[in-house]
């Protein structure tokens, strides 16, 4: 082989080892792509059926929570305290004699109708589990309705989500009508106190019919 032979038979062979070069990089630039392109579809196909799956539980939670709070005759009010706003179920609103459609998102509305006389301790309840220092907050109190009839009910608060610095940010509540067993306690006082009247009138009753026994020479 000549010179010139020699420089064009390197020559091909170099530009076929840079063609198989380039067309095995290129395989595995397409086979690299597709990997990607699959692991993409993967994890977009398993998000969505976590999301799924996560939606279905939760759909499925607040139906079981709904059932109970149905069962137990109760209200839930859902206080985002970082936005100053406030969500109450329909039970609740029915408890108090308003309609799903009348505007009441203001923490304001529900606390200017809880009796003045219990005023004082369910905000002090209520701060103190804000401030973290009790695990929830549990009160008895009367409550106006808005025909201006008062009804006992007993609420139970817990805060559900906190900020950075571990301050509540959001809490739920749930209002539950206990006026029968209020009445029912009511009429057991009575009926304790009128028994204690009646053994007390027996006494004197007894005493007195000793002394008059003794007056009369019995």
């Amino acid at each position: 082989l000549t010179l010139l032979d020699e420089k064009k038979l390197s020559a091909e062979i170099a530009y076929n080892d840079t063609m198989r070069i380039n067309w095995i990089v290129g395989g595995l630039t397409l086979l690299l792509g597709a990997i990607i392109a699959f692991l993409s579809v993967w994890r977009t196909f398993k998000i969505k059926n976590e999301l799924t799956k996560n939606q279905i539980q939760l759909k499925e939670n607040q139906i079981q929570l709904q059932m109970a709070l149905d069962a137990s005759n109760s209200g839930i009010w859902d206080w985002d305290i970082k936005h100053n706003s406030i969500y109450y179920s329909p039970r609740w609103l029915e408890m108090m004699g308003y309609e799903q459609d009348e505007n009441l998102t203001n923490l304001f509305f529900w606390k200017t109708h809880i009796h003045k006389n219990e005023t004082k301790q369910v905000n002090e309840r209520l701060q103190a589990h804000l401030d973290g220092t009790t695990d929830a907050c549990h009160a008895e109190y009367r409550v106006c309705k808005k025909n201006g009839d008062w009804i006992w009910v007993m609420d139970t608060v817990i805060a559900t989500e906190y900020d950075e610095q571990g301050k509540t940010t959001r809490v739920v509540g749930t209002h539950t009508d206990i006026c029968d067993r209020k009445d029912m306690e009511n009429a057991m006082r009575r009926s304790q106190k009128m028994d204690s009247i009646g053994q007390l009138s027996g006494g004197i009753a007894h005493d007195f019919n000793n002394q008059l026994g003794i007056v009369m020479g019995y």
